[in-house]
């Protein structure tokens, strides 16, 4: 992990103040604690903050063009840039590191803005281009780096982390009531918005281009393909949207798990490429476990693997780490996190959102990751796979369920949620093994539109609930903004014709780049 920040002045006679660059700079040394880089020209001033990973010894930021053209600060890994590498000596390119920082300033040179469908990787960068006085600030396809900007008369400031935005003495931290509206139906804050009226989110594979005497421009730069006509949904879709070259039209399912293995298993080892210790963070479920096996495959010494364990037996899933660390000989390390340590850990974690986050996961997991740090540098992990594959429950009750929302109001908002009302709360069962809680949620479920697959099982607060907390003002403003179109404008987006594409297109959108990735 690292950071990166900056400042674009409008006015192009007016210096960029090293200073307030620097504090920005400092503000997320957390993300980068190995070293920092500076580009101050004029109006303009980069900063980053590095963890170093790939070329840990010649790898400093920022990296420029051969002939100091172009300039880049970044955040994550291209994982392909030994082959992009290649490809661009091939076409007369002279590398001055081993970083794979640096084929994003040749990609650049060599092929514009379209060089950012050849970067198989996870990344926020920004790229400044002196010939043609303009800025480039793209985030990966799923979003796993993040970035805020703000963009206002005195031009644009643009970080990591809202922190570093807020800094500027110009950009406000008035609160946005819009943001609050929907965050208390999701949980966090979607983009573009934030809980700050002047900062915006970039969202996931987009790009911010700024010209000088232009606005900023943002633009989708990839969108995640589903292919109609075939039984199955997330995984064969999936994967076809990995492989746009083959006629899939016809896919076993034999073919459909051969091509999984294998997709699996090279992005695992293309993570494997670093200088510095890694390991794997281990729940025991099916996707953390997969990512173990493929790197116990690839690796020469044993995995080092770390699970969290709660002494609450119906919620801890340590034992089925400690059965895929057997099974594959790792190196485990098993962390327990008592009630004791929410109060240790909450300040650390508000801290590092910046902004209301209301997953409770991520308690025991910056616990974990703090402990993590100590053994290694990197840690993979299974994120993504339940939204990629149609892992979750709800996939499968949505279409269950269905028929039940089709019946009268009478029933479903009335008898029904007065009978389950009446139930008990069994807070020692997991939510997501609880029967009492899926049917105290069936009103909610027949409410909500059927586009929003997560509102309906998954959300703290319904939009009538919110309107009885509100003022006559916020009433006014908020009354006709239902927070499920949020996931629902999601849904209708995808490039899909079946629900259960559309639905997985919706929460990688929302829910996994909004609430998963951050955490």
């Amino acid at each position: 992990m690292c950071g990166i920040c900056g400042i674009i002045h409008c006015d192009t006679t007016q210096p960029v103040e090293r200073a307030l660059l620097e504090q920005m700079n400092d503000a997320i040394h957390h993300r980068g604690p190995d070293e920092d880089g500076f580009f101050v020209a004029e109006n303009v001033g980069l900063a980053m903050r590095r963890l170093a990973i790939i070329d840990v010894a010649g790898g400093q930021q920022p990296i420029y063009s051969e002939d100091s053209r172009v300039a880049v600060v970044f955040n994550g890994e291209i994982y392909n840039f030994a082959e992009l590498r290649q490809e661009l000596e091939q076409c007369g390119h002279r590398f001055a590191t081993n970083s794979d920082t640096e084929v994003i300033v040749h990609g650049y040179e060599e092929w514009g803005d379209a060089a950012l469908v050849r970067f198989n990787g996870m990344f926020a960068f920004a790229l400044w281009d002196s010939g043609a006085r303009r800025l480039l600030i793209a985030r990966d396809r799923m979003g796993k780096k993040p970035l805020y900007w703000h963009h206002g008369p005195r031009g644009l400031v643009f970080g990591s982390e809202a922190k570093c935005v807020l800094l500027a003495p110009w950009v406000s931290s008035e609160l946005d009531p819009l943001a609050l509206h929907h965050y208390l139906t999701l949980q966090y804050t979607p983009d573009p918005l934030t809980i700050y009226k002047e900062i915006q989110q970039l969202p996931a594979a987009h790009k911010l281009v700024l010209e000088e005497g232009r606005t900023p421009r943002v633009e989708r730069w990839w969108q995640l393909r589903f292919s109609g006509g075939v039984a199955g949904g997330g995984l064969k879709s999936a994967i076809r949207s990995g492989n746009s070259n083959a006629n899939l039209s016809e896919i076993r399912d034999e073919d459909a798990i051969a091509q999984a293995r294998k997709l699996l298993r090279d992005a695992v080892a293309r993570r494997l490429v670093a200088e510095v210790p890694l390991g794997a963070f281990l729940s025991g479920g099916i996707d953390s476990s997969i990512i173990v096996a493929l790197m116990a495959e690839q690796m020469s010494m044993p995995v080092k693997t770390f699970s969290i364990a709660f002494e609450e037996e119906h919620y801890s899933e340590a034992r089925y780490a400690r059965m895929v660390a057997e099974r594959y000989a790792t190196e485990h390390h098993e962390f327990t996190f008592r009630p004791a340590d929410l109060v240790a850990t909450i300040e650390g974690v508000v801290a590092a959102c910046d902004e209301p986050f209301a997953d409770p996961a991520a308690l025991p997991l910056y616990e974990l990751a703090r402990q993590t740090r100590k053994h290694v540098t990197v840690a993979l992990c299974g994120d993504g796979g339940d939204e990629t594959l149609a892992g979750y429950r709800r996939y499968m009750l949505d279409d269950l369920i269905a028929p039940y929302a089709r019946l009268p109001r009478a029933i479903t908002q009335g008898l029904i949620p007065q009978i389950t009302g009446l139930l008990p709360d069994l807070g020692e069962i997991p939510e997501d093994r609880n029967l009492i809680t899926g049917l105290k949620r069936l009103g909610q479920f027949s409410a909500v539109t059927e586009r929003a697959s997560l509102v309906r099982w998954g959300s703290y607060f319904s939009h009538e609930e919110k309107l009885a907390l509100y003022t006559d003002r916020w009433l006014d403003m908020f009354r006709t903004i239902d927070s499920a179109e949020i996931v629902g404008a999601a849904y209708d987006d995808a490039l899909a014709t079946r629900h259960l594409d559309r639905t997985l297109h919706a929460d990688h959108v929302t829910y996994l780049a909004g609430d998963l990735l951050p955490k």
